[in-house]
């Protein structure tokens, strides 16, 4: 979870880390990018309010290509649902989901990519104020990998 304020907008930003130059099979994949709100309490009436807490911005890029990148951006201002001038918010990615919108399933390419996340909070001159990253690629391992790891533990 992360933490921004009046004026400041989170920016959910992914990496296909997948290589330019490998077979076109293991190539694009579907990224879902999401913005979520505080979970909701367990004594809540709510039943509608998913488990992660109610979306507040959410995208889907169906034909994620090698070396690109993508981004989804929630402004402060769109969170009506927090009452202080500070908003609580967590943000996933989601590599191949299984809820992609009907009205742009056929477009969703089933892929390897391992991706690169970073979350960041900027101001309104677009400075940055804070960002957070996680060094390990999400989604599939490429083979090479894999078979990297394998004569590893064989040794």
């Amino acid at each position: 979870m992360v933490g921004f304020t009046t004026g400041q907008t989170a920016r959910l930003n992914v990496l296909n880390l997948n290589s330019t130059t490998t077979p076109a099979t293991a190539a694009n994949c579907t990224v879902e990018l999401v913005f979520y709100g505080p979970q909701a309490a367990a004594t809540s009436s709510t039943a509608a309010i998913p488990v992660n807490g109610p979306i507040l911005g959410q995208s889907f890029v169906t034909n994620f290509a090698p070396a690109a990148s993508t981004f989804l951006d929630l402004p402060r201002s769109s969170v009506t649902s927090e009452p202080s001038a500070r908003a609580q918010i967590r943000a996933a990615v989601t590599v191949n989901p299984s809820g992609v919108p009907a009205s742009i399933a056929s477009t969703a390419t089933i892929g390897y990519c391992n991706v690169f996340i970073t979350l960041e909070v900027f101001d309104g001159t677009g400075s940055t104020v804070f960002l957070t990253s996680d060094t390990r690629p999400v989604g599939f391992q490429s083979l090479s990998t894999t078979l990297n790891v394998v004569r590893q533990i064989q040794r």
